[in-house]
């Protein structure tokens, strides 16, 4: 499973990594970090954004806008 969190720095905390460590547990995990200033034009969009979120579920290679959106789809 790939997950891509886009959050500003200050955003991060150890609950972002306790997280990780229980879905991943006793797995070898790659962390990247980088800059990013794309445009997320789907979060604009209410409804992107809905249809998107409800698709979450059954796709392996998911982008959260927040750390918060992660964690609520999560449900953590």
């Amino acid at each position: 499973m790939n997950i891509t969190l886009k959050l500003n720095s200050e955003e991060l905390n150890y609950s972002l990594i306790d997280t990780l460590k229980l879905l991943y547990k006793n797995k070898e995990i790659e962390i990247c970090v980088s800059d990013s200033n794309e445009t997320d034009y789907l979060s604009k969009n209410p409804s992107n954004l809905k249809n998107l979120l409800e698709n979450i579920k059954s796709d392996k290679n998911v982008v959260f806008n927040s750390l918060e959106d992660f964690l609520n789809e999560i449900r953590v």
